[in-house]
């Protein structure tokens, strides 16, 4: 018999795993990580604006695909809710933040942003684990909102979690079949989630998250790839501390910077702000890698990707109630999510008040 976030247990305790996506065009569904109370992981393709329909990883022969355009910034949907039938808390995006270079380098071992949320969301955090990557063998805990059973959308949208999912490859290697290719950012894990899970969390043994889920065979949900963050640690760790400024708080412990190297006359050879960044960043900026804030999507270019494990916004029609325009500050008003000849009316989204 089949286990899963694949018919994994129900985790409300984990509140700060949440349900993300988007309402452009047919809309999707997928899962995020909150790391500090107003930042968001999740995969960059949750938040893209056009897919494609194959994925590929760099070769000698290609670059691979890339994901250039995202979609509006009030067009991010962010839920703390146990389950997509709940009424739960709306939380507006302020910015998405991408990897440097995001809208270009190919997005196999990138497939990942975050969103900067309006305000602190009032549940916990999840630690990312950045100073040591998975090994082959690991166990891993894996939590989302995805599909329970692989042949039925409909079991997407109440957070579950799975115990038994093991590391099964690290690094680059070929597409097989059922498996998909993978850079050397990526790591596989044996089975797990699903259809919904894109964007969510692998925890460690302490707890601490270690990837975001990019893609894999959502017909059998086994050997999914996951984005490892270790890959991206100085990254998240850029925005972490920028995060952190915009709350007035002081960074976690896992964003500080590495010490820095003596200097010739044995002084610091660079110089770090008060709040932990480096000197010369400006307020507020959204890291000093290159972090870019994208209020509004370019043009869409094309670009082939595969939506492997990301579900469909037609659940969202479960929901009751929905945001008032007020509460998307970036938009001048929500209209309804299309799915397929059908609009999906957003009226049937949560009423409750998000912070501002």
């Amino acid at each position: 018999m089949r286990q899963a976030v694949i018919d994994g247990e129900l985790e409300p305790a984990l509140d700060a795993v949440l349900l993300t996506g988007h309402q452009q065009g047919a809309g999707m569904m997928c899962t995020g990580t909150l790391i500090l109370p107003n930042l968001v992981l999740t995969a960059r393709h949750c938040v893209a604006s056009n897919i494609g329909l194959a994925p590929s990883c760099p070769t000698d022969s290609s670059p691979g695909s890339t994901l250039p355009d995202l979609v509006d910034t009030g067009d991010i949907l962010v839920y703390s809710t146990d389950d997509i039938t709940q009424a739960g808390q709306y939380l507006p995006v302020a910015e998405v933040l991408s990897l440097p270079q995001g809208d270009s380098r190919p997005v196999c071992g990138a497939d990942i942003v975050a969103l900067r949320l309006n305000t602190a969301a009032p549940v916990g955090v999840i630690d990312p684990r950045l100073d040591s990557g998975v090994t082959v063998g690991e166990a891993l805990v894996i939590v989302g909102f995805g599909a329970a059973d692989p042949t039925s959308p409909a079991s997407t949208g109440s957070r579950r979690r799975r115990d038994d999912a093991v590391v099964e490859h690290v690094g680059a290697k070929p597409a097989a079949p059922g498996v998909s290719a993978m850079a050397p950012e990526d790591f596989q894990v044996s089975i797990g989630p699903c259809s919904g899970d894109s964007g969510g969390p692998a925890l460690d043994g302490s707890g601490k998250s270690v990837g975001v889920m990019s893609r894999g065979a959502f017909s059998t949900c086994e050997h999914m790839v996951y984005t490892g963050l270790s890959a991206h640690a100085e990254w998240v760790k850029d925005i972490g501390r920028a995060a952190a400024q915009q709350l007035g708080q002081a960074p976690p412990a896992w964003a500080q910077l590495d010490a820095p190297e003596p200097g010739p006359d044995g002084g610091a050879a660079g110089a770090t702000g008060a709040d932990g960044s480096p000197s010369g960043a400006g307020s507020g900026s959204a890291a000093s890698g290159g972090g870019c804030a994208l209020p509004r999507a370019a043009h869409s270019r094309g670009g082939g990707w595969l939506l492997l494990v990301a579900a469909s916004w037609a659940w969202w029609r479960r929901r009751p109630g929905r945001p008032s325009n007020t509460q998307h500050p970036n938009r001048s008003k929500c209209g309804p999510m299309a799915l397929g000849n059908r609009a999906i009316s957003t009226a049937r989204r949560p009423t409750s008040s998000p912070a501002t």
